[in-house]
């Protein structure tokens, strides 16, 4: 009989007998040994696990050895665009338009002194944690209300970029006394949520999970309304006030730390960007940094104005 055609049953299954002995009718050979790339291997796993982009950073082997504050502010080198009133229409306008005079666009808000309102800035890499200082546990879960809430007041979104973290819950209001509806697009793992909100009345919002990236909150009955939400899973973010500045307290020192600044008109175009009169370098809006223990990092950043248009 044929070698080749010979079966044998092993463990409940039937194998031919070329795999169990060595015949030069069966040899065949292997690849060489290959190595897994845990680089590679690093990416998908986070990619999977996380829901985020696999070009986010991760936390180093290395452990902080203190706590420091990163502030600083962003201003406009040059003229920035005109603000542009808004398009309102429909049978609100007359009390959302007083007048005639409609709000103004707020994609790019630039203060008095130059100061760049809206601007996002947020670390950007998974830390455990064990990383985050313990005074922010007392806001972790907490139910953000009155100052602190999201509303919307003559027609507009108070706030044109709101941040919160994952575990929070925030208060959506109406303080206006027309009916709105608030529509969250939420991303990442940012629960969605679209609801009506009569004159004077709220909702409260509780996400579930970051969104990675900041998304839409819109108006259906009012379409000209718009704002950012963006939530995180940890408290070291900031957006710029009305005159361009931000501040971070208690940021993990001693460790490289993976940073990016988001804008609404243009987010990954920072070639005009100088930190403290030197070239910012910035890749798609990211920077690392390491600040040392107790240490107050200031930052002065100058944006070109040519590239807010």
């Amino acid at each position: 009989m044929h070698r080749a055609g010979r079966w044998i049953l092993f463990s409940g299954a039937v194998v031919p007998l070329c795999l169990l002995v060595i015949l030069p009718g069966c040899a065949r050979k292997l690849p060489a040994d290959v190595s897994p790339r845990m680089d590679v291997v690093r990416e998908i796993r986070q990619a999977l696990g996380s829901g985020t982009a696999a070009t986010e950073s991760t936390a180093s082997t290395a452990e902080p050895t203190g706590f420091a504050t990163f502030e600083g502010v962003f201003r406009v080198v040059g003229t920035p665009p005109p603000r542009t009133p808004l398009p309102v229409s429909g049978g609100d306008a007359g009390y959302c338009a007083p007048g005639g005079k409609a709000p103004l666009s707020e994609q790019v808000v630039v203060g008095p002194n130059g100061g760049l309102a809206n601007v996002l800035v947020t670390l950007d890499m998974k830390i455990p944690d064990t990383w985050i200082h313990p005074d922010y546990a007392a806001t972790a879960n907490a139910t953000l209300t009155g100052d602190d809430a999201f509303d919307q007041k003559g027609c507009v979104f108070l706030s044109h970029v709101f941040a919160m973290r994952a575990t929070q819950t925030v208060e959506i209001r109406n303080s206006d006394d027309v009916s709105h509806n608030t529509n969250l697009a939420g991303k990442g793992r940012a629960r969605v949520e679209n609801r009506v909100i009569p004159a004077h009345g709220s909702f409260l919002y509780a996400p579930g999970g970051p969104s990675g990236v900041p998304f839409d909150v819109s108006c259906n009955i009012h379409p000209w309304m718009k704002a950012y939400m963006y939530v995180a899973d940890h408290p070291y973010f900031a957006v710029t006030d009305e005159e361009g500045k931000f501040r971070i307290e208690n940021v993990p020192a001693g460790v490289e730390l993976q940073f990016k600044v988001w804008k609404e008109v243009k987010p990954s175009d920072w070639s005009g960007v100088t930190v403290n009169g030197a070239p910012g370098n910035w890749s798609r809006g990211r920077f690392k940094v390491t600040l040392q223990p107790g240490e107050t990092l200031q930052w002065q950043v100058q944006v070109d104005a040519a590239t807010l248009q």
